[in-house]
């Protein structure tokens, strides 16, 4: 496993190509910063991976916003 791979699975718990807003409950600590582009940010809604890469939900803004009581 590459040290990508490694630090994902450490503080994420998702594989490569997992990766996913949703990914964000696994970071109790907080170390992960939570980065989002401004364009992306703007839309009604998101579309992400619930932690395996085989299906994708669509998320409300108002429902990503949860995110912000584990401290991201």
């Amino acid at each position: 496993m590459d040290v990508s791979a490694e630090r994902l699975q450490k503080y994420l718990r998702v594989i490569p190509r997992a990766v996913s807003l949703l990914a964000l409950i696994n970071d109790t600590e907080p170390k992960v910063e939570f980065l989002m582009d401004d364009d992306i940010w703007q839309q009604r809604a998101f579309q992400c991976h619930p932690l395996l890469n085989t299906e994708t939900y669509v998320l409300t803004k108002r429902k990503a916003l949860i995110f912000k009581a584990t401290g991201h």
